[in-house]
């Protein structure tokens, strides 16, 4: 009966030795099929290594935003007002901006 109970312990081990390799490979193979990211590459999207966004003369961010493919810039501009940059999160190129003026 002893002989039992020791073998139904070390085939638990190995089995949770097992799902424990297991599981370490899956996680190995997954991170290495990311991109590294580096500081001066920025890689967002495939062909896509680093853009440089011109703010607003004493424009400041505030803000970031992702959605449906595009990155949208919140800037604070002198004055209060706000302006909303939109780019292509696949090339980085800019899409277009828009205004935000108060009510009257």
């Amino acid at each position: 009966m002893r002989t039992l109970k020791v073998l139904v312990v070390v085939m638990g081990l190995l089995l949770i030795a097992g799902v424990a390799i297991f599981i370490t490979e899956i996680v190995r193979r997954l991170v290495a099929m990311r991109p590294p990211v580096t500081a001066t590459t920025t890689a967002i999207g495939p062909g896509f290594d680093e853009k440089t966004v011109e703010l607003p003369k004493n424009g400041r961010l505030t803000g970031v935003h992702t959605e449906s493919g595009r990155v949208i810039l919140r800037v604070l501009l002198p004055g209060n007002r706000e302006t909303l940059i939109v780019l292509d999160l696949a090339t980085g190129e800019r899409l277009g901006t828009i205004n935000v003026n108060p009510a009257p």
